[in-house]
């Protein structure tokens, strides 16, 4: 009885060994799976957004090659650099009218910002907001400072009074080469977002910070300043949440996140397919370790028996002949 309850103990931890082992398998087949899936769901936010902002961008520039043409632009601004207050107002007048119907139609593009700046770094003209002026720029603006100090093209994202926009900021020179200032044309990010949604499908939110969100995992993740993407459980089905930290002009500080719900019927059929493996595995362990327990009771009883009946013949000194007749 001993004998049959120690070898029961055997089988019961090999079985639950294997059952372990082959628990950490299916785990681990199943988590490779999932997170190929998470990462194409963060690929696609990512390209999406990168997409976007690489059309408007050159949007911005085709019209950036409008003004560099703009015999007028050139003159005018070459004319206030050192015109007083009052000769300045005229000539941002006779900017505002001039430029106004490009304006409109970049506007119309989604363009919210478009504004000149002269080389003291004093806004000259807003186009869009014309009764705002004579405020420095480049003290609170990376991409207006950038072109300030080398005279080249710069642009990203940046906050705003208002909101958030992507900022495209260019120099400005004179016939001569010589930079007399500098101009802007900016997106905002709601317009950045309506093109994901009406190009891609992808709608997306955005919120700035950390504080709504109180799953310490998410913020250990979001902390990374990588896309990423994670998945949960719901009645209606597996819900994927990914997210898109979204860097500033200068690279150095994240302002937001971007992110997308969305559902995947592949990580609910990956994780369908593994409760089935488990329990296939359950039943495939159970009884191979059973039908094995019973095999080994047998030899176990079988063993037994023989080393009785040999003692009784040996303490009997009788023998055994076994005759096969055919």
């Amino acid at each position: 009885m001993k004998k049959n309850l120690k070898t029961r103990a055997v089988f019961l931890i090999l079985f639950l060994f294997s059952m372990a082992i082959s628990l950490n398998i299916n785990i681990s087949n199943k988590n490779q799976e999932v997170v190929k899936e998470l990462d194409k769901k963060s690929k696609l936010i990512s390209q999406s957004y990168n997409a976007v902002t690489y059309e408007i961008t050159q949007n911005a520039i085709s019209t950036s090659s409008i003004i560099y043409q703009d015999e007028i632009v050139i003159e005018t601004i070459k004319q206030a650099l050192n015109s007083d207050e009052k000769t300045q107002k005229i000539l941002r007048e006779a900017l505002q009218n001039h430029l106004s119907p490009l304006y409109e139609m970049i506007k119309s593009e989604g363009v919210v910002s478009f504004h000149f700046v002269l080389p003291n770094r004093l806004s000259f003209l807003r186009v869009h907001q014309p009764q705002k002026y004579g405020d420095n720029i480049s003290s609170e603006r990376f991409t207006y400072d950038r072109v300030y100090r080398i005279n080249e093209e710069s642009f990203g994202l940046e906050d705003g009074v208002f909101n958030t926009s992507f900022r495209h900021v260019f120099p400005l020179f004179d016939e001569d080469n010589i930079y007399i200032g500098a101009f802007e044309i900016s997106y905002s990010l709601d317009y950045i977002r309506k093109l994901m949604k009406d190009i891609d499908d992808i709608e997306t939110k955005f919120f700035y910070g950390l504080d709504s969100i109180s799953n310490l995992e998410l913020k250990e993740k979001i902390k990374d300043g990588k896309p990423f993407s994670v998945y949960k459980e719901m009645e209606s089905g597996i819900k994927v949440f990914s997210y898109l930290p979204l860097y500033n002009a200068k690279g150095d500080k994240i302002l937001g996140y971007l992110t997308h719900e969305s559902t995947s019927d592949y990580i609910e059929n990956i994780l369908e397919r593994e409760k089935n493996k488990i329990f296939l595995s359950f039943i495939t362990l159970f009884v191979f370790f059973a039908l094995l327990y019973r095999l080994t009771i047998y030899q176990q009883n079988l063993a037994k028996e023989r080393e009785r009946f040999q003692l009784a013949i040996d303490s009997s000194n009788d023998g055994i002949w076994d005759w096969k007749i055919d």
